[in-house]
């Protein structure tokens, strides 16, 4: 039987060069997972904040991955309670948003204002109304996409390196989990 020595580093300890490589596979692998566990209450706190209310049952939808029809859209049903700070047409009570499609963007939902009684409002301010509604998507894309790509920088990923690994890495900058010594025969 022989015995191979096998040295580890932490992070901080290897070649700038292997830091990179360390950097990609992990930006490539561990930092692949479900975002929705931060991002949604993310892009629901700033929807909270421009509606003016945290009542609001409005379902968030998203894609971020740089592609044609990415973006955020809102579906749901909103009250003037559930969103003061909204300039709402003269008699509409209810407003109804509806996704439809592949995609989630800002352009990807209607909004349907009724009345009390259920009848439908189409004014001047409905327009106005729903022109809110998509500045307020294209806001939290606007969010969503800078909350990624600060998650995805150097300085975030090494940061999470330095949190989640101690003295993993091979020179080259490969992930070694070998949690005890192991014996390997030639």
């Amino acid at each position: 039987m022989q015995r191979y020595t096998v040295t580890r580093y932490t992070y901080d300890e290897l070649s700038p060069e292997a830091q990179e490589k360390a950097l990609e596979w992990w930006r490539n692998t561990e930092w692949q997972d479900d975002w929705s566990w931060w991002l949604n209450p993310l892009l629901q706190e700033h929807l909270d904040d421009q509606l003016g209310s945290e009542g609001a049952d409005l379902k968030i939808y998203y894609s971020f991955s740089y592609s044609q029809g990415d973006g955020v859209a809102i579906e749901g049903r909103l009250s003037p309670a559930d969103a003061p700070l909204l300039s709402w047409p003269e008699g509409a009570a209810y407003a109804h948003l509806k996704h439809s499609g592949h995609y989630y963007h800002y352009n990807s939902f209607s909004v349907n204002l009724e009345s009390d009684e259920g009848d439908a409002i189409e004014s001047p301010g409905s327009e106005i109304f729903t022109k809110q509604l998509r500045d307020i998507c294209k806001d939290m894309e606007r969010i969503g996409y800078k909350a990624i790509e600060d998650q995805m920088s150097d300085e975030s990923i090494s940061e999470a390196i330095r949190a989640n690994t101690d003295d993993d890495w091979t020179a080259e900058g490969k992930l070694s989990r070998i949690t005890e010594p192991q014996d390997v025969m030639a």
